[in-house]
Parts: C-alpha cells; structure tokens; sequence
C-alpha cells in the first residue's frame, strides 16, 4: 500500500504535535483529517468485487508552523483504521496498534555541557503553514474484512499533543548537537494539549452476493455410449460466479463407491482422477467468498480396465467341403465352431461376442478355410470396450468320402391307391458331398400283387436337386407313389449323383424296404 492507499470507517491515531510559541496553546486542532471518495460509485454502493478506493487528506490549518515528532510527515496514517458496519460492530486491523507502538527516542545527559539526570527525547520535525498529506487505499478490502453486505461509516479519527515553543529543548550539545528535541513523558510541559481530531464520515454499501456459482464438470477420456471407460479418467471442474458475485470459494468434489474420498479444490477450477475399477459416484459443488453454496450436483463414472477372460472351443477337424478347402456355409460342424467359446468379465456380466479371426481378418460361414490347421482367435468385449482373446484351430481334411444313404421318415395315405413317402438322405460318409441329385426312382414288388410307379402329377420332377450336404446332414423330399391294395411290401431304389471335395461327380444308390 504506498502513499495512495484507501479506507472506510477509519480511525488513525497520529504522533505528538509541538507548537512554536507564537502559536500559544490553540482551541482547535492544527491538523484537518478529510475523507473522500476519488471515483464515488453510484449511490455510494459497491458490489462484491469492485475495489474500495477511499482517500485521507491532512492538512495544517493553523496558519503557522507545526512542531511534532521527527518522521511525522513520513507516517503510514492509514495503518490504525477500523471500519464500522451498521449492526455487526467494529472491524479493524489487528496489528495496526503494534505496528505504531514503536517511537525512536534516544537520551540526553549533558546540557550545555553539563551532566544532568538523564531525560528521554525525540527529535521534532517543523510542518510548514502549507503542510498537506494523502493516503489513499487502492481498495480497502485488502487489509480490512469487508466481506459482509450491509452498510458502512468511514471516519479518520488523529490523536495527537501539541506544545508552546518553551517545551522544545535545544542545549542537549553532547549527544544530540543541540538540535531541537522534546522530552518524553514530560506531562507538565508548559502548553501541553491533546486534540482528537476527527475527519468527516463517509457512508456506503457494500451489496450483498445471493447468488451460489454455478460448477461444469468434463470427463476425460469422454466415457463410451454405454457410460463405460476402459482407461484412467480425469475430472475437469470449472465453477463460475454471477457478474460482479463475490468470486469462487472452493469446490467441494466427495467421492463414494468403487473409489471414496473428499477433495477440495481452492479456487474455481481444479481436476480429480479416478483410477479404481467399478463405479464410482461423484458429488461435488461450490462456494462463493460470500457463503453462497450451489446446490449438490452428481455425476457417475463407470470405469472397467481388465478385458474379459475368453475360453475358446475345443480344436475340431472337418472335412473339406470343397477342392480348396471348407467353408462354414457347408459344414454344420464348422459354422458351430466359429460361434463357440465363451467368457467372463470382472464387472461386464456378458460380454459381447465379436467375430472370430483368423490373421488377423473377421471370419465367417463365407470364410475358405483350407487344408490342414488354421489358427482361430476368439474375442470378447466387455461394456467398456475391451477386449479379450483366446485361440485354438480348426483343421480341415481332404482323405475322407462322401456317403449317401435313403431311410423312410414318413408315410401316408391319399387314397386306397395313393400314398406319399418322406425320404430322407443323409451324407453318412467322411466328406462333404456337393451337388447332390436325385436321377431315378425304381421299384419292386417284394410281396403282394401289382406294380408300384411314381406319381409323376404330384411328386417332385425327375431330377430333384439335393444340393449340398455336408458330413451328417440331411434333406427330405416327399413323393406320391401309386400302390395297388394288393401290394403288400415293396423296395424303393434311389439313383443319382453328387461331387467330392475334389471335384469328381460319383454316383450313389440307396434302397429302402416299405411296407403297406
């Protein structure tokens, strides 16, 4: 605080005044105190932030020099100063009185070069008629506790002694040179008198903050649509106070769940990390510097660093299903395989499946595997997004043989000559059969009367095209067939034809018995 420093409701006890005897003991004070406002604020209120800009002039008004203590005019008046708010008392500075309690004296022995009892002084220094003095506070709140609303009287209040010219001794010619000193403590100094003087009052209003800061928090990494991260997150508060509120206070963030504590943030900004798994709930909220409190605000943040635990299939062996190789599309077998496996996550329940791979690429039922062993990975991902693998193989053969076989499923009745037939062929063989076709129907009479024939007006036409069947699998057709009622029991021969995995068209008959 320099010279130009400010005050409210101010009291400043000042030094001891001296007189020249021309000036006899004075019914008023020589010193006036006067307080003003270098830029008065509108109707004499400030809000919570705006600086507090108050300005002390002195001035000798006695039309003669003043005497008083030496350093006078270099005093920090400002320094003793208390402020009055209407209905809470008193507000000062503490240390104002210590800082002030010091005064150089020294002691004199001899005067006129003579030795006599020893006699405490200090040095005067003169105030010209046209002595002045300003201090002004830049802003009072920097060394007095304004920080509540309410209304303010500022006053300057100067204690000081003055004295006749007499009181001032100038033979102390050992120690002090004869300068002009005067002694301490000397109550029955001729023309001895102290002033209050008293400045004029300034009243003002400091307006009250009511409004609580309102606080924003960001996330970072930004969770997942899930509301899941997968790595370490660090919270980004930011509390912001009304226009012209008293600023931001703290920020109070309280942590439970997963991971638990208290953090406060100093100021309006700060961050807090959260490293622990699970989930973690985030309360937090803000204060002004004038009490205001925002209202608790919360936030969740689900953390989960660990991919889930995946355990593949067992490693299987198909048959190819073709001359390069086999395809999911075409081996039951192989399309379980590539949706098998399974896995846990420490706080996902169920993980998602993701595609298997095989180098690195997705696999599907579409997917060529080739001869011999192919390294599958199977993977997991948890609601985080991480994700967990495990791999085994599939090896595919090429040494196996297809096999077609017939059985009856069903039969039934159309009418007494008519009866339907559900066959169904099967690849009993060791390899996958592609392109499987039903040539002929033939039949014969094993017991009873009569010629079996195939309903060509109702049954599938000849050839009926099988497709594809891979090792174990079936398909059936229906067919209508004209029995005699007197055919007891005859035999029903299937021709036709289908390709091996290496492309060879073979041909195949299967038999079956029926009886009526």
């Amino acid at each position: 605080m320099s010279r130009r420093s400010s005050l409210v409701i101010a009291v400043l006890v000042l030094g001891t005044f001296l007189l020249p005897a021309a000036a006899s003991a004075q019914p008023t004070a020589p010193l006036e105190a006067r307080l003003f406002f270098p830029t008065p604020p509108p109707n004499s209120t400030f809000d919570t932030t705006t600086p507090i800009k108050i300005s002390l002039q002195i001035r000798n008004v006695s039309g003669a020099e003043v005497i008083t203590i030496d350093g006078f005019s270099a005093t920090d008046f400002w320094r003793r100063v208390y402020f009055a708010l209407e209905g809470f008392g008193i507000i000062t500075k503490a240390d104002a009185a210590a800082i002030h309690a010091f005064t150089p004296f020294g002691t004199c022995h001899y005067r006129d070069q003579v030795l006599v009892p020893s006699l405490q002084v200090v040095p005067v220094e003169v105030l010209p008629t046209n002595f002045a003095l300003q201090f002004t506070f830049d802003d009072a709140r920097t060394q007095f506790d304004l920080t509540r609303p309410g209304r303010y009287r500022v006053t300057a209040k100067i204690s000081l002694l003055t004295y006749e010219a007499g009181a001032i001794i100038t033979n102390c010619d050992i120690e002090f040179s004869s300068k002009s000193l005067l002694s301490i403590g000397d109550a029955g100094s001729v023309g001895r008198q102290q002033f209050d003087i008293v400045s004029n009052s300034l009243e003002f209003v400091i307006s009250g903050d009511l409004v609580a800061p309102t606080t924003t928090v960001a996330q970072s990494p930004a969770a997942n649509t899930a509301g899941w991260s997968k790595q370490d997150v660090t919270l980004a508060f930011t509390a912001a106070d009304n226009a012209g509120g008293s600023g931001v206070k703290n920020i109070i963030v309280t942590l439970a769940g997963a991971q638990a504590g208290t953090q406060t943030i100093t100021g309006s900004s700060g961050s807090v990390g959260i490293t622990a798994e699970g989930t973690t709930t985030v309360s937090f909220n803000a204060e002004d510097n004038a009490g205001n409190k925002e209202a608790v605000k919360s936030l969740t943040v689900r953390l989960d660093k660990t991919s889930p635990v995946v355990t593949p299939p067992a490693a299987i062996s198909v048959a190819a299903t073709e001359a390069g190789g086999a395809r999911g599309s075409a081996s039951p077998a192989l399309a379980a395989f590539l949706v098998a496996g399974s896995a846990v996550d420490n706080l996902d329940p169920s993980p998602a499946r993701l595609a298997s791979q095989t180098g690195g690429v997705d696999a599907d039922n579409s997917t060529l595997f080739p001869p011999g062993p192919t390294t599958v990975a199977f993977r997991f991902q948890d609601v985080a997004g991480n994700i967990g693998s495990a791999s085994t193989s599939v090896t595919v053969t090429t040494t196996g043989t297809p096999a077609i076989s017939g059985s009856v499923l069903g039969k039934g009745d159309i009418n007494p000559a008519k009866q339907f037939y559900d066959l169904r062929f099967t690849n009993t063989g060791t390899a996958n059969a592609s392109n499987v076709v039903l040539n002929q129907f033939s039949f014969k009479v094993l017991s009873g009367k009569g010629n079996v024939s195939y309903d060509t007006d109702r049954s599938p036409k000849l050839p009926i095209a099988l497709g594809d069947l891979a090792v174990g699998t079936s398909k059936t057709v229906r067919v209508f067939l004209t029995v005699p009622p007197s055919v007891v029991q005859f035999s029903i021969t299937e021709s036709g034809q289908f390709k091996n995995p290496a492309g060879a068209t073979i041909q195949f008959s299967t038999q079956q018995a029926v009886t009526r």
